[in-house]
């Protein structure tokens, strides 16, 4: 037995991993962003610090990539894209 879907393709409904997964990223995230704010706490040296600042922005701006992804799941009207339509005349204002 496995999961097809793990997210219902509907802003109006859930299924029950779903605010798990969800909950999960969020805290994943903040931890991330934690660990940037205390590098300093865990790392000696100077490249220690400005690996582990670079490690954690990676993985908070994956998570959270991720995070917009699974809304896009939840709400497809929701797009991000600021490109003009494929069928957009370019040129001066009066052509508009």
């Amino acid at each position: 037995m496995y999961v097809a879907e793990y997210f219902q393709r509907s802003s109006r409904g859930q299924y029950g991993g779903e605010g798990y997964i969800v909950a999960s990223i969020s805290a994943l995230v903040s931890l991330a962003f934690w660990g940037i704010m205390n590098v300093e706490k865990f790392a000696e040296t100077p490249n220690q610090k400005k690996i582990g600042v670079v490690i954690g922005l990676i993985v908070g701006f994956g998570l959270i990539q991720l995070y917009i992804y699974i809304y896009m799941i939840k709400t497809p009207w929701y797009r991000t894209n600021f490109m003009p339509p494929n069928d957009y005349i370019r040129g001066p204002i009066n052509r508009d």
